[in-house]
């Protein structure tokens, strides 16, 4: 990927900044919000670890990566 001297000049300058989103770190090979999440449920459920399978699946399809992550909502208990 080339970029234009001018943004590499700013950059350098300090007056401005680059923010890299997810869609260059997937191209590189690495998973997505989705396929990790999918992933990691695999993961979980498989070991019989899931505490409410059904609110996990219902997160991934309505896309809640993070809650996901941290537990089901308006619950302290975590998916691992």
């Amino acid at each position: 990927m080339v970029f234009p001297p001018g943004l590499v000049q700013n950059i350098l300058s300090g007056r401005c900044f680059v923010l890299v989103g997810a869609g260059p770190s997937c191209e590189v090979g690495y998973p997505s919000w989705e396929r990790l999440a999918n992933a990691v449920f695999g993961e979980v459920a498989a070991a019989g670890k899931a505490s409410d399978p059904q609110a996990y699946t219902d997160m991934l399809r309505s896309r809640q990566f993070p809650e996901l992550y941290s537990g089901r909502q308006n619950s302290d208990q975590a998916i691992s």
